[in-house]
């Protein structure tokens, strides 16, 4: 017989970071999806679905944009908590450029109906910050940036098996260079990138394969 607690997620976040996709995500690994719910239905959902006795595993995607919806929430929240639910807070965020791109890319009008995008992002975003604060996991669906060799190819002798290459890319990331197609020795396989994006790969000890 199963120990494990039962599980409701509920995903909330922004417009076009990506809650749709996560739920495919989610319905794939086995779990029961409701996407669009309204707040004040949370808890009546979880019931209806026996979570409590069952073991059943929920995913919820939920509207929180105002105040009366997180407040509903939270109470919703705090008794399933007390009947013995486990429940977790995903929050889909992107940077704003980001956001902006996709629903430009899609030509879809934003939900918050401002403007101009760059003002319903910033509406939503204010609006969404209470319930981002309460989040047990915040996700950050922006693409990483791509890394960029910043070593000019003058800069470098097509004979000298142990060159110095320098880049940039996403802070703290790990970044593998690639030689002819071929990992070159493990011992510079990869690096990772500093907290300003600088990475560099040495082979001044361990000179690149021929």
């Amino acid at each position: 017989m199963s120990t494990k607690r039962p599980e409701v997620l509920l995903l909330v976040g922004m417009s076009g970071a990506g809650r749709s996709a996560s739920s495919n995500v989610f319905e794939d690994l086995g779990y029961y999806v409701i996407e669009n719910l309204p707040p004040d239905l949370v808890e009546s959902v979880v019931d209806s679905n026996d979570v409590a006795e069952s073991n059943r595993q929920l995913v919820l995607t939920v509207d929180a944009r105002d105040g009366f919806a997180q407040g509903e929430l939270n109470k919703s929240l705090d008794r399933l908590s007390q009947s013995g639910v486990l429940t977790r807070i995903i929050f889909l965020d992107a940077d704003t450029e980001t956001l902006i791109e996709r629903y430009e890319e899609n030509r879809r009008p934003h939900p918050m109906g401002q403007e101009s995008l760059s003002q319903s992002v910033k509406l939503e975003r204010d609006l969404l910050k209470p319930i981002r604060e309460l989040a047990d996991l915040v996700i950050d669906t922006t693409a990483p940036v791509q890394p960029v060799i910043t070593t000019r190819s003058s800069e470098l002798d097509p004979r000298d098996n142990t060159p110095t290459i320098r880049g940039t890319a996403e802070p703290g990331s790990t970044v593998n260079l690639f030689v002819n197609g071929q990992l070159p020795e493990p011992t510079a396989i990869s690096t990772v990138s500093d907290s300003n994006g600088v990475f560099t790969f040495d082979f001044t000890n361990t000179p690149i394969a021929d």
